[in-house]
């Protein structure tokens, strides 16, 4: 094997030294370049995935990550311009714990404690205001930094100075600018939620003077939309929380019976959040009672007024007796009576207020399983439930709701089998092999290996064996030079020679004669080496000469079959 190396080895040192040299230096410059692709792709594959451990760092932040790296030895990049820092993917959450337990990358914002910076002497009152107010800002920014699609944000608080005149006060206004993380959003619930955060921050500050706008200046809190938006959330997850727990009662109550695996349930609850007030005020005429009774009599004895009127006939008679038959008569005098009752009818008021989420209507539909046995031969028979024991289950699912036909509430149990689930129970879901961090790793080094493999395979080996051949037949020709030209080239090839010693001679190259001598050695029945034939030759000379210069060849036979008639 050594001596066939160093002959190919020769005989491609020969081929790349027939080649012109534009050609020399053509394939000097392909063969330089396939070497550094291959020796980059090798590099390629050896170093490890980056990810991003931090984006956004500041510079002082960006030089102390950058210093605890250097000293725990592990490999970082750095993007230039964006303050992002790159480290190996299987370290990043490693990373970020070591960093987070030594306090980088350090927070910006400040808060409350930069109120337990001392003081120095003389420092007016408007500082300290002001002070606290920067304070109050940074703690309210900390608070909304902490939702997930925020990435900074910054308040600004306007609290004026309070006059003794209650007609005279203004009132405080907030306005907040966030900064969204690449493709975060907010929706109206969290913008709602960052409002009112701010609001019940600062004292008199109402959720109408907020303002919310994010980095591209889009003002993200409207006062009426962000009200209709979380009464309408809030409403949906009431409705939402009531229709799990009637459907969890119905799961609890019939899985003692049928199993887990047996029961499914749904309920749709139809709910009504219109706040409604009503007064009411009903009378019974048929109840009544004395409220008060008031009685006023009035007698008087003094005679009646008789005669004609005037001031004469009111007079007595002068002189005028009374008798004794007079006297004896009951006096005639006047009475009155008067009597005021009050009486109170029955009277009924009652003030009702209606609370919004009134159960309007539910409608519940529950599947139930075959019962499901094991026949003699062991295989599982399916069989259905008796309607007996459905009416009962259903009676359990309408306690267990709170049916009311009032209502139009609607139920329907039906028993139908279930299809079997191709997945076994229990199975645990975890991590997908081609989002595992180890099949990464090796793909970089396994891709590097094919594409090294494939370019020594199809570009090397190719140009390698092609400088073989030329340097062959460079070879050949030159042995063919050297043989003596007596009889030409049949006399090489070992056959009798044309009239005149003409034959191959004729046409007077080198290939003609390797031509010969190749053919030769297929003239003496195969043997590798016939009378009068330089040695060294063989078929497979031959046969690359037809495959280098097929109309060469042609011409030579031709020749020699001319010589021979």
């Amino acid at each position: 094997m050594a001596l066939v190396k160093t002959d190919d080895l020769i005989a491609q040192v020969r081929g790349f030294s027939a080649l012109p040299v534009v050609k020399q230096l053509g394939l000097m410059v392909a063969l330089a370049a396939t070497i550094a692709l291959g020796v980059a792709v090798v590099l390629w594959s050896q170093k490890p995935n980056y990810s991003l451990l931090y984006a956004g760092l500041s510079a002082q932040d960006l030089a102390s990550v950058a210093t605890s790296l250097d000293d725990a030895g592990i490999p970082y990049r750095v993007e230039n311009g964006s303050g992002s820092i790159l480290v190996p993917a299987s370290k990043v959450h490693d990373l970020r714990l070591r960093l987070a337990a030594r306090g980088l990358p350090h927070s910006h914002e400040v808060g409350f404690d930069l109120l337990d910076k001392e003081e120095g002497f003389g420092t007016s009152r408007f500082l300290e205001k002001a002070r606290y107010q920067r304070a109050l800002e940074g703690e309210l920014a900390k608070s909304i930094v902490s939702l997930n699609s925020v990435e900074s944000a910054r308040v600004h608080l306007a609290l004026p100075k309070q006059s003794v005149f209650l007609r005279d006060r203004d009132k405080p206004t907030a306005s907040v600018l966030v900064r969204l993380r690449p493709g975060g959003r907010l929706n109206e619930t969290q913008v709602a939620g960052i409002v009112h955060l701010v609001a019940s921050s600062v004292p008199g500050l109402e959720p109408e003077g907020v303002t919310v706008v994010d980095q591209r200046g889009r003002l993200l809190s409207d006062t009426q939309e962000q009200r209709e938006a979380t009464l309408n959330a809030t409403q949906f997850e009431y409705n939402r929380r009531l229709e799990q727990e009637y459907t969890k009662r119905i799961m609890e109550i019939l899985t003692p019976i049928v199993g887990a695996s047996g029961v499914r349930a749904q309920v749709t609850a139809d709910l009504d959040f219109t706040v409604k007030e009503e007064t009411r005020e009903s009378y019974a005429p048929e109840k009544t009672a004395v409220r008060s009774e008031k009685i006023k009599e009035q007698k008087s004895r003094a005679p009646k007024a008789e005669g004609v009127p005037g001031a004469l006939s009111n007079q007595p008679p002068r002189g005028a007796a009374v008798s004794t038959e007079d006297a004896s008569r009951p006096s005639m005098g006047e009475s009155s009576k008067e009597v005021v009752r009050n009486y109170e009818v029955d009277r009924a008021i009652s003030h009702s207020k209606y609370s919004p989420g009134r159960i309007k209507r539910l409608s519940i539909a529950v599947l139930l399983d075959y019962r499901k046995k094991l026949d003699k031969d062991g295989k599982v028979q399916q069989s259905p439930l008796e309607q007996a024991e459905l009416a009962r289950i259903t009676e359990l699912v309408k306690k267990a709701v709170g049916f009311d036909a009032s209502r139009h509430d609607s139920i329907n149990v039906i028993n139908i089998p279930f299809q079997e689930q191709a997945a076994s129970e229990g199975e645990e879901e975890g991590i997908p092999f081609w989002n595992q961090p180890w099949l990464w790793d090796l793909a970089k080094p396994v891709a590097g290996a094919l594409f090294v493999l494939l370019l020594s395979l199809g570009v090397l080996r190719p140009m390698l064996k092609n400088l073989a051949e030329t340097g062959r037949i460079i070879e050949s020709e030159a042995n063919a030079q050297r043989l003596p030209p007596a009889g030409g080239a049949a006399a090489v090839a070992g056959l009798p020679g044309p009239a005149g010693g003409g034959g191959a001679a004729a046409v007077g190259d080198g290939a003609a004669q390797s031509v010969g001598a190749a053919a030769g050695g297929v003239a003496q029945n195969g043997e590798d080496e016939a009378p009068g034939r330089a040695p060294g030759v063989d078929i497979g000379m031959a046969r690359s000469l037809v495959q280098q210069d097929p109309k060469r060849v042609a011409q030579v036979v031709k020749t020699w079959v001319a010589a021979d008639e």
